[in-house]
């Protein structure tokens, strides 16, 4: 295993730790309990700083180069599927669920996917024949991040950047979903 790859996981746990800590605290009725929680949570961010800093400062990039392959094939085989439809059909917004554009969600997922695991899961998300869905601004969005990744310095990034950067990306995103469901909401007759 990479010094990198095992910071990595140490850093994930801690940080899964510390969300986990942060419920407690917030429905600890017991303030000594309370206190208790918040002195581990203060703890574990220590911790969590200090492998920040040597994430930062490690050669060791392979796993950070490993993710940024996973993310470049992931987006370009986004792209590929949002352009990709010999049907002629659009995208569907709902992707056979009711909740409102949930093709976003999937696209997060899918990215979040590429970004978490070792490997890159593969998109499949449905057309509907009476569909209205212009996945335009998304696709757009995706080619300008890839183009991104694709212009990265390696030498440059290590896992904190690359992991805000896939943030700042499901952020841009869910940005996308929240102006498509105002549209239909301002669309619809009550």
């Amino acid at each position: 295993m990479s010094k990198e790859l095992n910071l990595i996981e140490k850093y994930q746990e801690i940080e899964k730790e510390i969300e986990n800590l942060s419920l407690e605290v917030k429905y600890a009725k017991n303030e000594l309990v309370k206190k208790s929680l918040e002195d581990k949570m203060s703890s574990l961010v220590i911790d969590q700083l200090k492998i920040e800093k040597k994430l930062a400062e490690s050669d060791d990039r392979s796993t950070t180069q490993t993710i940024l392959g996973n993310l470049k094939q992931e987006l370009g085989m986004i792209i590929d599927h949002l352009n990709s439809n010999s049907s002629g059909h659009p995208i569907s917004r709902n992707q056979g669920l009711g909740i409102d554009n949930f093709i976003f969600g999937k696209i997060i997922w899918d990215i979040s996917g590429a970004f978490n695991a070792f490997g890159v899961p593969v998109p499949n998300y449905y057309f509907e024949m009476d569909g209205d869905f212009d996945h335009t601004p998304t696709k757009n969005l995706l080619i300008r991040k890839l183009k991104e990744l694709q212009k990265t310095d390696l030498k440059e990034l290590n896992y904190l950047k690359l992991k805000k950067w896939v943030s700042d990306l499901k952020e841009q995103i869910q940005q996308l979903w929240i102006e498509e469901n105002t549209k239909i909401k301002s669309t619809v007759k009550y």
